[in-house]
């Protein structure tokens, strides 16, 4: 019957990425110790463009800037999988271009691949790399967690990552050996000012400026303002998910398991909400299949107490996690965009993780 403790650790997150935490832990004024987040050996650089020239920047890097750099070791972040800037097309337009040998490696499949031979050649790409046998890798944010080769280099965003965190995690593995490394952010923004405006409007205006921008004024900050949004489809949306989940769920004042699986729909919507019903107890996401999740109910719910839950879940959310993570990319921007990008990312870095020495157990 005794609550147990809980520790919960990161490398280096912001105040933000903490409160999150904390409430997705439900701890109760947990204390908190660290120490500074600073790496020094690592030298942070951001090159900001208005034009489209993401690919000739990352070419002058490897052919001219860093040391040895087409031969790695070192990690290209590519915002997406497929298309322009695409973790597939930038590896063969580099070996056409460059003669560089890199390897792929991205979550799902690129356009034309099939899944399963998918997953035995970036399972071997991302072996090559970590072994030592292949010197770049160009990747998605599907591979980051859990890398452990200590020699790279340098690593190379083609834009903008999700948020401050996610930069600080993926620039993080260079220099794990405590030698010299590189960590360039490559950003096409178009407009200074349109950037920090984003930052401070409602969501929904945000959304619809975003949907109604014409193409040829499109640049990285908006393409990281869209994904961020699409991650919060509003409230309304939400809800309605929820109901939907809770179709597939059954009785919840039932326990047992469920096949919560949806074919045909957006895999991570259904994701999103069946988390919801998680963190309210309702359910447990016990393995993922293709279409859905296999769940297991906790029984003892009414379907309205079970809706209104979510909408509780659905609603923080809003309040606090979209604003966080709007801050913090925000933050990104803002930093990328100093006169001093690099002494900025730097001097950020070394702040993230605050000492604090009053250090007691914090019970759940």
């Amino acid at each position: 019957g005794r609550v147990p403790a809980v520790a919960a650790l990161s490398g280096g997150a912001s105040p933000g990425a903490l409160a999150e935490a904390e409430r997705a832990l439900s701890l109760r004024a947990p204390a908190r110790a660290g120490g500074p987040g600073a790496r020094r050996n690592l030298a942070f650089h951001a090159r900001v463009f208005r034009g489209p020239e993401h690919m000739t920047r990352l070419r002058e890097l490897l052919t001219r800037t860093l040391p040895d750099g087409r031969f790695g070791p070192g990690i290209v972040f590519c915002p997406r999988v497929d298309g322009p800037l695409g973790a597939a097309d930038v590896a063969e337009e580099l070996a056409l271009s460059e003669g560089v040998d890199a390897g792929v490696y991205t979550g799902r499949a690129p356009a034309g691949r099939a899944s399963g031979a998918w997953d035995a050649a970036k399972r071997r790409d991302a072996e090559r790399f970590l072994s030592g046998r292949r010197g770049l890798l160009c990747a998605t944010r599907a591979f980051g967690l859990g890398v452990d080769r200590a020699d790279v280099r340098f690593t190379v965003h083609l834009g903008l990552p999700a948020s401050l965190e996610e930069f600080f995690q993926q620039a993080g593995r260079a220099g794990r050996d405590g030698a010299g490394a590189q960590c360039w952010l490559l950003v096409q923004a178009l407009s200074p000012s349109r950037a920090r405006r984003w930052a401070a409007l409602p969501l929904e205006v945000l959304r619809a400026e975003l949907a109604a921008l014409p193409r040829d004024e499109r640049d990285d900050v908006s393409r990281a303002y869209a994904f961020h949004v699409a991650g919060f489809p509003g409230e309304d949306v939400e809800r309605g998910d929820a109901e939907l989940a809770l179709d597939l769920v059954g009785d919840v004042s039932l326990p047992g398991a469920a096949a919560a699986v949806l074919p045909g729909q957006d895999p991570e919507a259904l994701t999103r909400t069946l988390a919801r019903l998680e963190e309210a107890g309702v359910i447990a996401l016990e393995s993922r299949v293709r279409e859905g999740w296999l769940v297991r109910r906790a029984g003892g719910w009414t379907r309205a107490a079970a809706r209104e839950a979510a909408a509780e879940r659905i609603a923080r959310g809003y309040r606090a996690v979209e604003t966080e993570r709007r801050a913090s990319l925000a933050e990104l921007i803002e930093l990328a965009l100093a006169p001093d990008a690099g002494a900025a990312l730097a001097a950020r870095l070394a702040e993230s993780a605050p000492v604090r020495r009053d250090v007691r157990t914090a019970a759940a």
